[in-house]
């Protein structure tokens, strides 16, 4: 099947791996209830280590036994190496940015896009998908949902489609959501096979051997000597060449390096730049829209620029997907050969693309390819349908790591591997570009940009763990072909061990976490924990204010529905002494506070009452209205001359039994509203003196030292409460 002149040890697991997909697939019956005798398979190895191969000759094999086979790629280029389409064209999945917002938001297919997926795999039966290190966890999900829609079999993962999927997840995680490995319900479903070599390397083995070790993070001191002999320096000889690649970790820093690449341009070749700025109109009414209501980002906006510069001899990079076969897609790099203009105004673009646009120019009989410009419409920031017309082009002689993965590029790089890199297996990503050392040229270089992703080799030993006690196959040839791929293979208890040393990855305990805390926003990590145990620095308490000390004392307690109301005032020094008769002993606010923040289960009742050492209870109120509190009642220092009428009525309404401390029974008189009056002036002006707390009136026979030494004794002695009442029978 797989023909080589010179087969070897790499070239000879690439055929074995070909004939196990294959055979599964046509030993599998067409029309199965049992989901699970699918072929779910991910082929995992480093670039240059065959995948491609092996998935343009399985699709050519499968399609000649008459099997419908779809070949998809996250991205353009990825999909253009394998001469297949993108992944959300063959599934109708949606775009996540902010003009559209997330995946989450948009609803699966319907009405006439679900008609058209559902025409397109109708005779389909295997998905081959490339470079699934792109594929995020929530995208993984949307596969799912979109093939069962597609197929009509919502009951089968994936609809009943057999799946393989080919890619590195030692490069980067995908630029959007969680890794793939993140949705663990779908990932533990697939069977691994591993692949070794590097086949594009093969010119340099030295150089080969060193993108290994960075790969799997076993790289030594001399690796890294070598790295940073690669650092451009005055005198070393270091140079990149006239059409390297600058490869930048941050969009920023590709925007810098543009821009002084570009003016080099200008200067040195002496050429005319020109400024292609975009037209934006409202998709319903066709007026120019505002520009605040844009996005400065070109990836909201389909990927054209608000301005564009260019020049002739600039290289640029496509930003649509235009024709798959052709390799017109997002991504494909090339150099513009001429500009055209009509009345000032650019209105087409001739660009000689390296790989991209044979076809294109086949037909048309040119040597570029005619770039004029495209439409796409995203929504604004105002709400509203905003139709932006643009030349899909930007300014390539500076790319993102992320964009170049999944690429070669032949005339070399010129990467910065200092403080930018933060990312797993961005290095290693970046120098995987070149086929040889002799291309590397690196701006800067750190040691500690050297990540290795952790991460990816735990979501590899989980599924060598799981498919070792998986059931073997039925069929004997797929038994066969199973063992000698993996007659190498380590033991169950080697991947149980390792993943007990291991930490899972953040994604997945973020969703265990979770699960397990529904109400928790992130899970909590070990620098939560030192954090915790760091002595926390002594803070003085503030005093409170006078505002706020006197607002908690002066607030009334809330009205009681039953008849009697239970209230505390001041204890006296001597217990056995009786309260002057008429006088109301002001009560103490502390004491009051602590009783009502008791709960109610703790409140004692009548027949067993609440130790204390002054109560004042109200019975037979007639009227409706509030009882007094004790203490907002000042004591008077002589008795006031009422009249018998006015006594009496103040009897009726009030008539409240005092126990004094003596246990003796006196009725309490309450005075005319003049003397109310006289009381709130005296009791206003005893709260001036003291800005903090209110201090009750002290008693006349003991002095003021002595009485604050009997109460704090008192308080520490029953723990801030009043001591126990006395039985006493009433005179």
């Amino acid at each position: 099947m797989l023909q080589v002149d010179e087969p070897n040890e790499h070239t000879l697991r690439q055929r074995t791996v070909m004939d196990y997909i294959i055979a599964s697939v046509l030993e599998a019956p067409q029309h199965q209830e049992n989901a699970n005798d699918r072929l779910r398979l991910i082929v995992h190895g480093p670039g240059g280590s065959g995948k491609s191969v092996i998935l343009r000759a399985v699709a050519h094999k499968l399609r000649q036994a008459g099997i419908g086979v779809v070949i998809a790629a996250p991205t353009g280029v990825a999909a253009f190496n394998i001469n297949g389409i993108t992944l959300h064209s063959a599934l109708s999945l949606p775009v996540s940015n902010n003009s559209y917002g997330k995946s989450t938001d948009v609803p699966p297919p319907r009405g006439v896009q679900l008609d058209n997926l559902r025409t397109f795999w109708k005779h389909a039966s295997v998905l081959l998908l490339d470079e699934f290190g792109f594929v995020s966890a929530e995208l993984l999900r949307r596969i799912d949902r979109h093939l069962r829609l597609a197929t009509r079999r919502t009951h089968q993962p994936y609809g009943g489609i057999h799946i393989v999927m080919f890619g590195d997840l030692y490069q980067l995680p995908p630029p959007h959501g969680q890794p793939i490995f993140a949705a663990e319900r779908l990932w533990t479903n697939f069977r691994l096979l591993e692949l070794e070599g590097n086949q594009r390397a093969a010119q340099d083995p030295e150089f080969a051997a060193l993108l290994a070790r960075l790969r799997i993070g076993t790289w030594t001191r001399d690796d890294v000597q070598v790295l940073k002999s690669r650092v451009k320096r005055k005198r070393n000889g270091i140079h990149p060449g006239p059409y390297a690649t600058h490869l930048h970790a941050t969009r920023e820093a590709v925007a810098v390096t543009n821009a002084k690449v570009y003016q080099q341009h200008i200067q040195d070749t002496h050429t005319q730049g020109c400024e292609c700025p975009c037209i934006d109109t409202y998709t319903q009414t066709g007026e120019i829209s505002d520009p605040e209501n844009g996005y400065i980002n070109a990836e909201d906006t389909g990927g054209l620029e608000a301005m564009l510069t260019i020049a002739v001899g600039s290289r640029v990079m496509y930003k649509q997907n235009w024709d798959v076969r052709d390799g017109l897609v997002n991504g494909a790099c090339g150099k513009v050969t001429e500009i055209e203009d009509e009345q000032g105004q650019v209105s087409r673009i001739w660009v000689q693309f390296d790989r991209a646009g044979q076809r294109w120019c086949h037909m048309h009989q040119t040597f570029a390819v005619a770039v004029e410009r495209r439409s796409v419409n995203y929504w604004g920031k105002n709400g509203k349908w905003i139709q932006r017309r643009q030349f899909p082009l930007v300014l390539a002689h500076a790319s993102t790591v992320h964009k170049a993965q999944a690429a070669t590029l032949p005339e070399g790089i010129y990467a910065d591997l200092g403080r930018s890199i933060r990312n797993p297996g961005q290095a290693y990503t970046a120098l995987s570009r070149v086929t040889r050392l002799s291309l590397v040229a690196l701006k800067k270089f750190r040691e500690e940009s050297l990540i290795f992703n952790k991460d990816a080799e735990w979501a590899l030993a989980t599924l060598h763990e799981k498919q070792l006690t998986q059931d073997q196959h039925k069929n004997e040839a797929l038994h066969q072909l199973w063992q000698q791929l993996n007659i190498n293979a380590k033991p169950r208890k080697y991947y149980t061990q390792k993943l007990k040393r291991m930490d899972k990855p953040e994604c997945i305990r973020q969703a265990t976490y979770e699960r397990t805390h529904p109400t928790a926003k992130r899970v909590p990590r070990a620098s939560d924990a030192k954090e915790a145990r760091k002595p926390k620095e002594k803070t003085t308490p503030q005093r409170p204010s006078k505002t706020n000390a006197r607002t908690s004392q002066n607030r009334q307690p809330r009205p009681q529905k039953h008849v009697s109301t239970k209230m505390q005032c001041r204890p006296t020094s001597k217990p056995n002494a009786a309260c002057p008769p008429g006088k109301l002993p002001p009560c103490r606010p502390s004491l009051i506070a602590a009783t009502q923040s008791q709960p109610k289960s703790k409140q004692r009742t009548q027949s067993n009452p609440m130790p204390q050492q002054c109560l004042a209870q109200s019975v037979n109120r007639t009227d409706t209205t509030p009882p007094i509190p004790q203490h907002q009642i000042a004591p008077q220092k002589k008795k006031a001359s009422i009249s018998p009428t006015l006594q009496n009525s103040a009897t009726e309404q009030s008539n409240q039994h005092i126990i004094n401390c003596a246990g003796t029974r006196t009725h309490a008189n309450f005075s005319t509203s003049k003397a109310a009056t006289q009381q709130s002036k005296k009791k206003n002006t005893d709260q001036k003196k003291d800005k903090h707390t209110r201090t009750p009136k002290m008693h006349p026979k003991i002095p003021n030292n002595r009485y604050r030494n009997l109460e704090m004794k008192q308080l520490h002695k029953h723990g801030a409460r009043p001591q126990p009442q006395r039985q006493h029978t009433p005179t």
